[in-house]
């Protein structure tokens, strides 16, 4: 997935690559992911996680929402974004996420699901010399 669509993830292919299975699974271990799956076969995934700092583990942060291209369109990525939502433990107060400028779908996707803009940053993300903006969202649960 980081390899067909470099802009989605915070990682390069090289990098992500590397990394060993373990730095995985400590990440997937202390932080719920959704996938969705088509035929056995992993097209979608989100996650969450919640601020370690005692002073933020009022705040969730949703990341890795990807849906494969071949599969977006059909309300996938809104699915899991309602799934992570609901899953998230009482005490959590807001969930907040970034989005690249440039992914309208996504953005419009988050705005449905009742996330609103707090921020921008120009030029967050660099990928082969091009720079890519962010909209910071969030959504207040109470």
């Amino acid at each position: 997935m980081v390899k067909e669509t470099p802009a989605a993830f915070g990682d390069t292919y090289e990098s992500a690559s590397q990394r060993s299975l373990d730095g995985y699974k400590d990440k997937f271990l202390t932080s719920p992911m959704f996938g969705a799956f088509k035929d056995d076969k992993l097209i979608g995934t989100a996650g969450y996680f919640i601020q370690p700092r005692e002073k933020c583990q009022y705040k969730a942060y949703m990341w890795s929402v990807f849906v494969k291209p071949e599969y977006r369109r059909q309300n996938i990525s809104y699915d899991m974004t309602l799934a992570v939502l609901e899953s998230l433990p009482d005490e959590i107060e807001l969930i907040q996420l970034d989005v690249l400028k440039e992914t309208v779908s996504a953005y419009k996707t988050y705005i449905k699901a009742g996330f609103e803009d707090w921020g921008f940053e120009k030029k967050a993300v660099k990928i082969n010399d091009k720079y890519y903006d962010l909209i910071h969202m969030v959504k207040f649960l109470r």
